[in-house]
């Protein structure tokens, strides 16, 4: 019964739904009609069944996107901490290029940068060697993964940095079609120690 100020006021039904999450309870959700008096229908439960599903769906959504916060701000944080650039080249033209990884060249925050900018800047006695490492890198019969790479650049002050590079190279296709799409590369300005 349904009780108000120690007096019975209604008898009826409950409900209560496991919210699940694959393998994974989230929760419960628990429905009561103890006021009306009436029993459930078959239309109810299924109506209440589906918002389970959904209120389930919905707090996996936002528990995941809750952890992809944390995620990205710890990665944010060390990316920082450790003062490591990030370049993101789609290949096509559309570059990523990051905050310390601007610092370490001398470029603005807003500076639209290219490929061939970066380029210009490596020191002449590394270029020939650099070219090398990205052809290799950027194979389609090698498996696209470019260790570390000491080279130095002149920043836009004249002032030489030494870096060290590592870069993955995404492919798309097979056999014959495999070609480069994407290069991913992490870079530390190792100028201390020299």
């Amino acid at each position: 019964p349904l009780v108000h100020n120690l007096k019975p006021i209604g008898t009826g039904w409950n409900v209560t739904i496991a919210l699940w999450d694959g393998n994974r309870n989230l929760g419960w959700l628990s429905i009561d009609n103890f006021i009306h008096n009436r029993p459930i229908s078959q239309p109810q439960l299924e109506i209440l069944a589906q918002y389970g599903m959904l209120i389930a769906a919905t707090l996996s959504r936002k528990q995941t996107e809750a952890a992809l916060i944390v995620s990205e701000e710890r990665l944010r944080q060390a990316i920082s901490v450790g003062k490591i650039g990030i370049i993101d080249d789609h290949l096509d033209g559309t570059l990523y290029v990051s905050s310390e990884e601007r610092s370490f060249y001398g470029w603005s925050p807003d500076e639209t940068i290219t490929r061939e900018m970066m380029l210009q800047q490596i020191h002449p006695d590394d270029v020939a060697r650099m070219s090398e490492a990205a052809n290799r890198s950027l194979d389609p019969t090698g498996d696209g993964l470019l260790s570390e790479v000491e080279f130095r650049i002149l920043d836009t002050q004249g002032v030489q940095h030494w870096l060290s590079l590592r870069t993955q190279t995404i492919f798309e296709g097979e056999s014959s079609e495999r070609h480069p799409v994407r290069v991913i590369g992490a870079v530390m300005d190792i100028t201390n120690r020299k």
